[in-house]
């Protein structure tokens, strides 16, 4: 995780994890039968803290990219019933 003007830190992972590293559980989220093809998860939101924080001004640019992650969905496949 990163920051073109910040230090950034997750504030509401499922694990208390704040950087890489953190869990964001949506299971509470999906349907008791799994996702259909086409379907989608209930919405969480993600917090975010960025901490020290610089001018979004950096040597003549304006620097705009305030938070970049990477992100790996797990998840168990469903079999046709």
């Amino acid at each position: 995780m990163t920051s073109q003007v910040a230090q950034p830190e997750i504030v509401n992972s499922d694990n208390g994890v704040k950087a890489d590293g953190a869990m964001l559980d949506f299971t509470s989220l999906l349907p008791k039968d799994g996702l259909k093809p086409k379907e989608a998860s209930g919405e969480k939101t993600l917090t975010f803290h960025l901490a020290n924080a610089k001018d979004f001004r950096q040597g003549g640019e304006f620097k705009s990219q305030l938070v970049l992650f990477d992100a790996r969905v797990l998840g168990q496949p469903t079999r046709p019933q």
